[in-house]
């Protein structure tokens, strides 16, 4: 695979968001792997070595996706991420200021501010 490939892993618990999302940044060139669960985001994060974690912050279960987070950087090392939220961004703010530079983006996610955010992520990779 060409290194120019930014490879992301979306984290969301909702199927059908998850199938839209992956199908616009797979439109856009860039290779996914989705995981429906924090566990399963764990996993796939040591796996696929992503380039972006993608991360809904409400997830089901027990952690949400700031806790998920946090594990999957303690045991993979830094990897940028953009949380994909309901909650206004200053509610967010404080508690992801430990994985910073994390990008906060409130759902409805814009498609083209999502291709902006990854592809500068990238760049200042």
């Amino acid at each position: 695979m060409s290194e120019d490939v930014i490879s992301i892993l979306l984290v969301e618990d909702n199927r059908l968001i998850s199938y839209q999302l992956s199908n616009e940044l797979k439109s856009y060139g860039y290779q996914v792997k989705a995981a429906f669960s924090g566990e399963e985001a764990i996993k796939l994060a040591s796996t696929c070595s992503p380039d972006i974690i993608l991360m809904d912050v409400n997830l089901d279960g027990e952690r949400d996706g700031v806790d998920i987070m946090q594990i999957i950087h303690r045991e993979n090392g830094f990897i940028p991420s953009i949380f994909l939220t309901g909650y206004s961004k200053e509610e967010l703010s404080h508690r992801t200021k430990n994985i910073a530079p994390a990008v906060i983006l409130e759902k409805p996610v814009n498609s083209e501010m999502l291709k902006e955010k990854i592809k500068s992520i990238k760049a200042n990779k």
